[in-house]
């Protein structure tokens, strides 16, 4: 017998990204019977095996990054014919485009597209990715029946480009059972740090990339070692090991050895969140939905954010809003938080109350599995 409802989700790898992780949690969190497949241009991955491991179907064609083989886009249309699901989900550029086509083809029901970014620079874009986003405007009102986006700025930025579907923003969710504030955690992972609690411990979750713009809160704690003490910041996230000369110079330039600690890749979010006091995000552009804002925010930490993307949303008035590109005001904002909880414990903890009750209201997994079933089935 045909199962009720079923998706098929095109992408084009399962890498440790934004789209791949929520793409991820909404299979994983969907209880409603609904059958989910996903098909993968590129080879196994971070999210590849955990679905597998939880008995998703994935299938994988191990394509090379940023190519294409026609005889894959045939097997994709003959899963689909064969298959005939309610609805083919489409996630990011490529995936929108090719799988977005080839279910056309196939005459599949509803084809929805999923865009994240709300920001592109010349520099940052290859030009066969610039021609899949110029096709896909010119495409938007007749291949997808729908678009969905992660962020209101997602989707303004995606109507000045030319797209021109209805486009619907679902906020990112995420498993409350997973991020949450716990006091043994936190001790543990300080010990596991080195960093005794009287210490006040800024973290920033974030990839080395130039639109995390770690130059601003490099300079930013620079001034704010001439106005407190008894602080250190971490940095978490890919490229931001030991060995990052970039950084490294940095750090030698504001003579910051003894106040950053550069920790790398770490997949225990939780355990991070809830070591540091303070959480950090200093894009200077390029943000869509940042997962890492919500996220510090479910383990009670309260944020300081620069106003990219939808960053301030999330944030609302549970922490500090700054403009981008600007290290004094981000010190000032910075000081102000680490006043607030060394002087005021009481107030402190509400804004870290408050930090926690908001996310939870917002950006719980089953509000999400919820918006996107509404896009699917109506």
């Amino acid at each position: 017998m045909r199962d009720k409802n079923r998706v098929v989700h095109i992408i084009s790898n399962l890498g440790d990204g934004g789209a791949e992780g929520a793409l991820c949690r909404l299979i994983l969190n969907d209880n409603s019977g609904c059958k989910h497949e996903v098909i993968s241009f590129m080879g196994g991955s971070k999210y590849s095996e955990i679905l597998k491991s939880c008995d998703i179907s994935v299938i994988e064609f191990n394509l090379k990054s940023g190519k294409m083989d026609f005889s894959v886009m045939v097997k994709i249309y003959k899963y689909l014919s064969n298959r005939k699901p309610d609805v083919v989900q489409t996630w990011m550029y490529h995936a929108d485009l090719i799988g977005g086509i080839i279910a056309k083809i196939a005459k599949i029901n509803c084809i929805v597209w999923n865009v994240r970014t709300s920001f592109l620079t010349g520099d940052s874009v290859k030009f066969s990715t610039k021609l899949v986003i110029k096709i896909c405007s010119l495409l938007s009102k007749i291949v997808p029946d729908k678009i969905i986006t992660c962020s209101n700025n997602a989707a303004l930025f995606h109507k000045s480009i030319g797209y021109k579907n209805n486009l619907i923003t679902i906020d990112n969710g995420y498993d409350v059972h997973k991020l949450y504030p716990l006091k043994s955690i936190r001790s543990s992972a300080r010990k596991e740090l080195s960093i005794f609690n009287n210490v006040f411990l800024i973290g920033m979750i974030a990839r080395f990339d130039p639109q995390k713009d770690h130059e601003n809160i490099l300079l930013a704690l620079s001034y704010l070692k001439n106005s407190a003490d008894n602080f250190k910041c971490i940095f978490v996230g890919r490229g931001m090991e030991g060995d990052n000369r970039y950084i490294k110079d940095l750090i030698n330039k504001f003579s910051l050895h003894d106040i950053v600690l550069l920790h790398g890749q770490d997949d225990n979010i939780s355990k991070i969140m809830n070591a540091i006091d303070l959480h950090v995000l200093s894009s200077s552009y390029g943000e869509a939905f940042p997962n890492v804002v919500a996220e510090a925010m479910l383990c009670g930490t309260p944020c300081v954010v620069t106003d990219v993307g939808d960053s301030a949303r999330i944030v609302g008035d549970t922490g500090w809003v700054v403009e981008p590109n600007n290290a004094h005001i981000l010190s000032h904002a910075i000081n102000k938080a680490m006043d607030l909880k060394m002087n005021n414990k009481e107030q402190w903890s509400i804004r870290c109350g408050n930090a926690l009750d908001r996310a939870k209201s917002k950006y719980g997994i089953e509000r999400m599995v919820s918006e996107y079933h509404k896009v699917w089935f109506g």
